[in-house]
């Protein structure tokens, strides 16, 4: 985005507004997840498998379809959960889904409560345009709203292109889950 550029919000869509020669351009929005998403949905959905079971093939299986229906709409009706898709006209080009949580109720552990990001993606021959910057910060504002301390998610060291925009929108690692394989 360029300074001039700003993000509007009608009625929960938020929308990318470019200014140029003068003129105002809405490049795409931002909503809640709808159950007559869930086709585009699950093609993306897709589309993340597919790059990690070709990334780790010993962990993650080929699934043409690894979201179900059942799960979409339960995600949709969860009411820790949230799921936002990214439009540009009439064609969700991301999505990305969260949860609220707490921390667990123990001694060793601060109260709080933060956002996990459970699935983030945008369809590759939409990324570069600053949608997933603009999901990222809706994410966090809406986590502002709610007060939550923290936004959180796991990635995957392979995915460095979601490394480099998660660094750039100023998350950093906090913590590591290593493996060793074992013949």
């Amino acid at each position: 985005m360029t300074r001039q550029d700003s993000l509007l919000r009608i009625d929960n869509i938020q929308i990318l507004v470019k200014y140029s020669g003068g003129r105002v351009h809405m490049e795409f929005g931002i909503r809640e997840g709808l159950p007559s998403d869930y086709e585009s949905v699950a093609r993306l959905v897709a589309q993340i498998q597919a790059i990690h079971a070709e990334a780790r093939p010993d962990i993650f299986a080929e699934d043409p379809c690894p979201m179900s229906q059942s799960y979409y709409l339960k995600l949709l009706d969860d009411r820790y959960s949230k799921l936002y898709v990214v439009t540009a006209g009439d064609i969700i080009t991301g999505y990305a889904v969260i949860r609220i949580n707490k921390s667990p109720l123990r001694s060793i552990y601060q109260d709080r409560r933060y956002i996990s990001i459970d699935d983030l993606c945008v369809d590759e021959s939409y990324r570069g345009r600053g949608m997933g910057r603009a999901l990222l910060k809706h994410i966090f504002d809406y986590a502002k709203e709610i007060g939550a301390g923290s936004v959180e998610l796991s990635v995957s060291e392979f995915n460095e292109g979601a490394i480099r925009l998660y660094e750039s929108m100023g998350m950093s690692t906090r913590s590591r889950r290593m493996e060793i394989t074992l013949d």
